[in-house]
């Protein structure tokens, strides 16, 4: 691969890049997941408000303006290094296991979402279940961050 980059100077700017996609899917996945949080932190409190549809509005919002557009950043910078990195660096099974963790965040993202939209149109019955949905999101990012301290710890 060196041989490679050597010849080719395009190849040789995107290996240098690596490094920088890696740096940003993982402070844009840490903004993605603490904005996720207080989305879903704002509709678990909707029910103490006196105006559930104002937190749900207000949860939508920080949803729509943030938390989405850090989600498609982070995925994007994460596949983008995934692809430059040299063969045999990650096997495929770690792949497969970082992808099912990155789609779980995905899907509680998601649902995230759609729990807000609801609290915003008025829905009282929205509202409950929103801790249970923190706890995963919390358990989530655990085992992502305990997968790759792993991998880091068995990387050579």
């Amino acid at each position: 691969m060196q041989g490679e980059a050597a010849m080719n100077p395009t190849l040789a700017f995107f290996e240098q890049l690596a490094p920088v996609l890696a740096v940003l899917a993982l402070v844009v996945g840490a903004l993605w997941v603490g904005t996720l949080f207080a989305a879903s932190w704002l509709c678990g409190r909707s029910r103490f408000a006196a105006d559930p549809t104002e937190l749900g509005t207000l949860a939508v919002a920080l949803n729509r303006r943030w938390t989405t557009p850090f989600l498609f950043v982070s995925v994007t910078s994460a596949a983008a290094w995934l692809c430059l990195l040299p063969n045999g660096v990650l096997s495929t099974r770690w792949l497969y296991v970082v992808c099912v963790a990155i789609l779980s965040l995905v899907f509680i993202h998601t649902s995230v979402r759609r729990r807000a939209t609801r609290i915003a149109s008025g829905s009282v019955s929205a509202i409950r279940g929103e801790a249970l949905m923190r706890v995963a999101l919390v358990v989530s990012v655990a085992v992502v961050v305990a997968l790759v301290s792993v991998r880091a710890m068995a990387a050579p």
